[in-house]
């Protein structure tokens, strides 16, 4: 796939990988997989079962943005991304999220 270029597109700036969509920080799993020797977790995802994916972490944090993050009750909630491994399936659920032991 060529890249396009632009007359306003600027030169030497450096750019990640056409591959690269982002990445976050999680706080903790249930069960410790860490603690079970596991360092990494992939899940595959077809096209349409990311889309699906998509939209439910965009109306949860949709609904995330509602609450009122000054508050403590607010910054407490958030996100659990829960994969049942036996059926394949991915549940997105907003709910309070401990801090990070540190």
């Amino acid at each position: 796939m060529a890249k396009s270029k632009r007359a306003f597109s600027p030169d030497g700036v450096p750019e990640k990988k056409e591959d690269y969509h982002g990445s976050c920080r999680f706080v903790r799993t249930h069960p410790d997989l860490s603690e079970k020797g596991v360092q990494s977790v992939n899940v595959e995802l077809t096209f349409e079962e990311a889309l699906r994916l998509s939209t439910a972490i965009q109306s949860a944090i949709f609904r995330l943005n509602r609450y009122n993050r000054s508050e403590k009750k607010g910054r407490e909630m958030g996100l659990c991304l829960s994969l049942k491994v036996t059926s394949g399936a991915i549940s997105i659920i907003e709910q309070k999220v401990r801090a990070a032991e540190q």
